[in-house]
C-alpha cells in the first residue's frame, strides 16, 4: 500500500498519507460494505485516493490522460467563408442592371428672366436692404447669484422710416420688452430705443443710432389710395426668424376692419393673400415699384398658422401716427 500510494503521489503530486490494512481491518470493511448494502448505515466513508474493496481500501490507479486531438476543419471552414466573402467583394463580376448606362443629360444655359421676373427681382434688391429683424428682449434675474441676463420674448420686422435712423414697426412686436435688438439687412446688429408707441393703431417707432447712412437705407413711401382687388403686392419679413424674405400675392380685398390691442377698431386695413406668419409683423407690404403701401400686422387663422387671409395696415394712416410718435412720442388726437 505504501508503494501504491508513493506510486500516486509521484504520478499526482499529491501528499497521500496512508497505512497498510490488516486482516481485522479488511473484515471491519467488509462487514460495514453489507451494512451500507442492507441500509442500515446511511453512508460509507471514503477516502479521497482510495477505492472501497471487499478486502478494504485499496489506492486507485492513476493513468494519464489521452492525448488531446486538434482538429482543422473549423479552421478551413472560416477560411472558406473569408474566401467567398472577398471574392463577391472584389472578384465576383457585377451586376449593373442598366443602372449607370444612361447617357449624360445635356444642360440648358439659362434663358433671358421673363419681364415680370425681373420686375420683381428689382424690387426685393431695391427694398430689402431698408427691412429690419426686430428682438423683442426681457431681463432674468438669477435667485441664487442675482445676475441678470437677457432672454427673447419676441420678434417681429420693421424697416427704416427716414434718413434720421427711425425703424416702424408694430406695437405688439414691443409690447412689454426691456431692450430691443435691431438687425440689418448686412447683418450688423445694434440697440433700439423706443421713440413712441400707439397701441390703439398697433404701431411704434425705434431709434437706431451708430450706423452709417449707406447701410440703412430708408424705405420709398407710397400710397393706400386707389388701391384695387388683384393688385400685386409683395411681403418682405422675417417669418419665423427667416430673415430677408419675400412672399407674393395679390391684394385680395380692401376697406376690412380689424381690432388693436386695447380693442380698438383698425378700419381700412388691406387683405392680402401674400403669405404672412409669426415674425413678418411689422414689415412692409410693397408694390410693383417698391414702394409701401401698408404694414403687416395681422392673419385670419383657426390653425395658429397662415392660411390665406393676412391684414395690412393703410400706409397712409400709418404716416401720420409715425409722424407724431417721432415728433412727440405720442399720437395726439
Amino acid at each position: 500500500a505504501r508503494r501504491d500510494v508513493d506510486h500516486v503521489r509521484q504520478r499526482l503530486g499529491l501528499e497521500v498519507v496512508a497505512r497498510p490494512l490488516s486482516r481485522q481491518g479488511g473484515r471491519e470493511a467488509e462487514r460495514e460494505e453489507k451494512e451500507v448494502r442492507k441500509g442500515r448505515v446511511p453512508h460509507a466513508p471514503t477516502i479521497p485516493g482510495f477505492t472501497r474493496t471487499r478486502r478494504g481500501m485499496a489506492p486507485l490507479e492513476v493513468t494519464d490522460p489521452p492525448p488531446v486531438r486538434r482538429s482543422f476543419v473549423p479552421s478551413l471552414l472560416m477560411l472558406a467563408i473569408l474566401a467567398l466573402m472577398l471574392w463577391q467583394l472584389y472578384g465576383a463580376p457585377k451586376q449593373h442592371d442598366g443602372v449607370g448606362d444612361a447617357a449624360p443629360r445635356t444642360v440648358q444655359p439659362r434663358g433671358e428672366y421673363a419681364p415680370w421676373e425681373e420686375s420683381i427681382m428689382d424690387l426685393f434688391d431695391v427694398a430689402s436692404p431698408s427691412v429690419v429683424h426686430v428682438r423683442n428682449m426681457g431681463q432674468l434675474r438669477n435667485r441664487f447669484t442675482l445676475e441678470t441676463m437677457d432672454i427673447q420674448r419676441g420678434e417681429g420686422t420693421g424697416f427704416i422710416w427716414d434718413d434720421g435712423g427711425y425703424v416702424v414697426t408694430n406695437f405688439h412686436v414691443v409690447e412689454g420688452g426691456q431692450k430691443f435688438g435691431v438687425t440689418l439687412a448686412d447683418g450688423q446688429s445694434v440697440e433700439g430705443t423706443i421713440v413712441g408707441t400707439a397701441p390703439d393703431h398697433d404701431l411704434a417707432v425705434l431709434k437706431i443710432e451708430g450706423i452709417d447712412a449707406e447701410d440703412r437705407p430708408p424705405l420709398a413711401i407710397g400710397t393706400s389710395e386707389n388701391l384695387r382687388v388683384g393688385q400685386a403686392v409683395f411681403a418682405i419679413g422675417n417669418p419665423f426668424g427667416l430673415d430677408k424674405t419675400l412672399t407674393t400675392g395679390v391684394i385680395s380685398g380692401l376697406g376690412r376692419v380689424i381690432r388693436s390691442k386695447t380693442q380698438r377698431q383698425i378700419r381700412d386695413v388691406i387683405q392680402t393673400d401674400a403669405a404672412i406668419n409669426p415674425g413678418n409683423s411689422g414689415g412692409p407690404l410693397v408694390n410693383l415699384r417698391g414702394e409701401v403701401i401698408g404694414i403687416n400686422s395681422a392673419i385670419a387663422t383657426r390653425s395658429g398658422g397662415f392660411q390665406g387671409i393676412g391684414f395690412a395696415l393703410p400706409v397712409n394712416k400709418a404716416r401720420w401716427v409715425a409722424e407724431q410718435l417721432v415728433d412727440r412720442g405720442s399720437v395726439q388726437r
